[in-house]
């Protein structure tokens, strides 16, 4: 049995088109149900490592807009972009060595998105309910997740949100 956890970036305010972030991405996590245990101590070291001397303003997620822009308590431990590259890169490189799992993720063009929301080959699908670039994305996401399961089929023609 796996876990899957899944999570956007891109879509902070619930507008339809945000000129600092054109590009939705939703990326997700599959881990082994056994492996889930030690995954979450790693990753609550990881936590203890970045709130080191921060109690006042520790962390419980990793945002990688603060990791990127040095906000927050990554400000006093890690003011320089190397140390906070680095912090990403041995995170990673410690879930490689001591847990198996796999990542999907896709990302989706809000401005295309918008564009074929308003023609009408995507009007067929509003009543599905993919209304925002970042539900088009975590659907692309769950297609990827399932399809290592269904038989192979010649691909015809465009996916749901192909943008």
């Amino acid at each position: 049995m796996y876990a899957f956890y899944a999570d956007e970036s891109g879509f902070s305010k619930g507008g339809n088109l945000e000129a600092d972030q054109p590009i939705t991405v939703v990326a997700g996590v599959l881990i082994d149900l056994t492996k889930l245990p030690k995954a979450i101590r790693i990753f609550d070291k990881t936590l203890d490592i970045i709130n080191r001397g921060n109690p006042e303003k520790s962390i419980t997620e990793l945002k990688f807009s603060d990791i990127r822009q040095g906000k927050g308590v990554f400000r006093k431990n890690f003011p320089k972009i190397e140390a906070r590259a680095d912090l990403l890169k041995s995170v990673i490189e410690k879930f490689e060595r001591e847990i198996a799992f796999k990542i999907f993720y896709t990302a989706v063009v809000d401005e295309k998105f918008m564009e074929a929301k308003k023609n009408e080959t995507y009007s067929k699908y509003v009543k599905q309910g993919l209304h925002h670039s970042y539900l088009c994305a975590a659907y692309r996401v769950l297609v990827l997740l399932e399809k290592p399961q269904r038989a192979k089929k010649k691909k015809q023609g465009k996916d749901l949100c192909d943008f």
